[in-house]
């Protein structure tokens, strides 16, 4: 086929709203599917401060789930997309917020799977309900006390990081709270508490650094600052005192989005799924002493 007649093909194709469908290409081919997976590097990039367990946890529970069905994974940075047209991906799953930024990039007529239903070809959405678990977690510290809040943040680019902390911050001013933005580093929260704010919300990033920068500071958690994690529950709790955490559930969420990807795969719809999370209450804002 010239270039010529591929455009003209491809073209008319968009148009209708062509999509491969893996339904009938599992009927036709039989077994040995694959599934593609993009995510954004940073998601990994090694930051002792910032340990990221979500997203690898994610992919464990993901690709046991989808491995024990005899379905394979693709798994590509969004750096180098190459592997994804050589390889007979059935369906695409595109974590985080890259849809919008890939959307040009990704194979033409793959079902795909996202955080959101902006970009053409998107089937079904995967992504927790930010809004619940943002109004929980800053609701709880409301209740505990909390007037001045301080939004920690890594300075490495984390997916979703950025539209999150935006959510929080109008979260914190919609219940009555005073907040601002800093830094991740030890120096920076020190220097925040010095400042007079008397809660600590951060994403994951400096724990055991933020727990000892308010003790440099001359103030006690929770007596005097309360700490909240936004992380996967178990790291939290190896903390003195414990930190209350809003867990995501890294492991959980890979295994409910690869049951509904087997699913999908199976009958050629693909339903959306929202992921778990759980607020864990500790020592750290007030709760119970007994550790996980």
């Amino acid at each position: 086929m010239n270039q010529q007649t591929r455009d003209h093909v491809v073209a008319v194709a968009r148009r209708l709203g062509y999509r491969k469908n893996p339904g009938a290409s599992s009927l036709r081919e039989g077994g040995g599917q694959l599934v593609g997976a993009v995510l954004e590097s940073a998601a990994f990039a090694a930051d002792p401060l910032n340990p990221k367990l979500f997203w690898p946890r994610f992919l464990d529970g993901f690709v046991v789930e989808l491995n024990s069905a005899g379905i394979g994974v693709v798994l590509v940075s969004r750096e180098n997309l190459d592997p994804l047209y050589r390889a007979p991906v059935e369906v695409l799953l595109v974590l985080a917020d890259l849809v919008e930024q890939l959307a040009d990039s990704l194979p033409f007529g793959m079902p795909i799977i996202a955080g959101s239903d902006t970009a053409q070809n998107v089937v079904a959405t995967v992504s927790h309900d930010y809004g619940a678990f943002i109004e929980e977690v800053i609701e709880h510290l409301r209740q505990r006390g909390a007037t001045r809040l301080a939004l920690m943040a890594s300075e490495t680019p984390i997916p979703t990081v950025d539209s999150v902390l935006d959510r929080l911050y109008k979260c914190a001013e919609a219940h009555g709270l005073e907040a601002t933005v800093v830094g991740a580093s030890s120096q920076a929260v020190e220097a925040a508490v010095a400042g007079g704010v008397d809660s600590i919300l951060t994403i994951g990033t400096n724990v055991g650094g933020t727990i000892e920068a308010v003790t440099r500071a001359g103030k006690s958690i929770p007596g005097d600052v309360l700490l909240c994690s936004l992380s996967e529950a178990d790291f939290t709790a190896a903390f003195s005192p414990a930190v209350t955490t809003m867990w995501l559930k890294g492991y959980e969420s890979g295994r409910l989005v690869a049951e509904a990807v087997h699913r999908g795969l199976a009958s050629g719809q693909f339903e959306s799924v929202t992921l778990p999370h759980e607020l864990v209450v500790r020592e750290s804002t007030g709760g119970s002493k007994v550790r996980d």
